[in-house]
């Protein structure tokens, strides 16, 4: 599932873009680096919550 999200959301073409729009509002910009680290905490977060969940049950 995680390799999905990256392939998908982490394509070149939408993230110029993304950086394209982000460079013309700052309001933007702000929302866009927000949601960002918002997508890697919680890709991190089901790492680890799979982690703990494959460890419970060995």
């Amino acid at each position: 599932m995680e390799k999905f999200y990256r392939r998908y959301n982490l394509r070149p073409k939408p993230i110029l873009r993304i950086i394209k729009t982000m460079l013309q509002d700052k309001e933007v910009c702000v929302r866009r680096l927000r949601e960002g680290y918002e997508f890697f905490t919680t890709m991190s977060q089901r790492r680890d919550d799979l982690a703990a969940s494959k460890a419970a049950a060995a």
